[in-house]
């Protein structure tokens, strides 16, 4: 869906990805390692339970914008999304890409 090809080549690219590292059919590392050779600039925000430092420098070297310790409890992930979605939408600014 992403690269738009077959059924999705009309399909709106996403202007942000939020995602797990520990996904259950696909591993996130490896969606982030196809995502991140991508020449289009999509920020990508990584969810993950996992404070582990080896994860969290490993996403980074995979290309991820941003990794965000996900909350347990349901409220305070709400307020993570939002205050995420806040970032990257009303503060930080990319560069638009040039055809």
């Amino acid at each position: 869906m992403l690269r738009r090809e077959g059924d999705f080549h009309e399909c709106p690219r996403p202007d942000l990805i939020f995602m797990d590292l520990n996904m259950p059919r696909v591993n996130g590392r490896q969606v982030l390692n196809e995502i991140s050779v991508d020449p289009e600039l999509i920020p990508i925000v990584v969810l993950s339970t996992s404070t582990n430092n080896a994860d969290i420098l490993g996403a980074y070297r995979l290309g991820t914008n941003s990794y965000v310790v996900n909350p347990v409890d349901l409220n305070e992930f709400f307020r993570v999304i939002e205050a995420v979605q806040n970032y990257w939408f009303k503060f930080f600014a990319l560069p638009v890409p040039q055809n």
